[in-house]
């Protein structure tokens, strides 16, 4: 059975089927009122209709074919409850649309990417493309041995922090957490 979410999803793959409901108050039944999701960021923009599922709750569904029409990227959304003479806004927020895994398309972040670059550097095996990645005003290939680890450093913490914010963002528990147990 597909997943239906109870809330807006945070983000989805261009190419899935994503579902929702939204409940709304007692003041608007679903045979009144006609709910519409806008998504747009400065590129693009799309719309999603929602049907009704329960007398207050509408189940919305962004098809797969409607999905892979889209660009990854973040968007903002509104999602408007509407009749013959009102409009109401009932939520808004962001979500992200990852890239299709058959796109092509590098999905590690910016952390990931120069992480691995700088390891490359390190380890004394890059070629001269990834001798040129730069980092703020710096240049792998100028930067000495000390300024490498030091660099290298950083980005693994930061690396670190965004492998902990996935893990709580899944219900995990965060991989910087030490626990402890007192016994006499």
């Amino acid at each position: 059975m597909p997943e239906i979410y109870q809330y807006e999803p945070a983000s989805f793959r261009v190419g899935d089927t994503v579902k929702w409901i939204l409940d709304v108050s007692s003041d608007f039944s679903t045979s009144e009122y006609t709910l519409t999701y806008t998504f747009f960021n400065s590129s693009s923009s799309f719309t999603a209709q929602g049907e009704a599922y329960t007398e207050y709750s509408y189940l919305i569904t962004i098809s797969a074919s409607d999905s892979s029409k889209l660009t990854a990227g973040e968007y903002s959304y509104v999602a408007q409850l509407s009749n013959d003479e009102d409009v109401y806004t009932v939520s808004t927020g962001t979500v992200t649309v990852l890239p299709a895994p058959a796109s092509g398309v590098d999905g590690r972040s910016h952390v990931k990417k120069v992480l691995d670059a700088l390891e490359t550097a390190i380890e004394g095996r890059a070629t001269r493309t990834d001798l040129e990645y730069q980092i703020g005003d710096k240049r792998i290939r100028h930067m000495s041995a000390g300024e490498l680890y030091q660099a290298w450093r950083k980005y693994k913490s930061l690396y670190e922090q965004e492998l902990s914010a996935e893990r709580v963002a899944k219900g995990l528990k965060p991989l910087n957490k030490i626990y402890t147990r007192f016994s006499r």
